[in-house]
């Protein structure tokens, strides 16, 4: 097991799996911590009982996208959010 700064939120329910905030440290990326991360998260899916795993992923992160491409992840749907200043 790697020991790299990362984030990541995690569901399980109706046979999926998703994560969510994925991230490592900037100084592990480009080393193979992804990989190692997603193989883990994809036995916890398995664990769960997952068919299907799913990611949602920032727009623009041109990075990720291509990792997870190269995975076999496709583009499912887009999302945005949305801001209101409090005064």
């Amino acid at each position: 097991h790697l020991a790299v700064p990362t984030r990541v939120r995690a569901v399980a329910e109706r046979g999926g799996a998703g994560f969510v905030g994925i991230s490592n440290a900037e100084n592990y990326r480009r080393q193979g911590a992804a990989l190692h991360l997603l193989a883990a998260l994809t036995d916890w899916s398995r664990e769960q009982s997952a068919t299907r795993i799913y990611l949602q992923v920032v727009a623009g992160n041109t990075p990720a996208f291509t990792l997870y491409e190269r995975l076999g992840f496709s583009k499912l749907y887009s999302y945005h959010y949305r801001e209101r200043v409090l005064s």
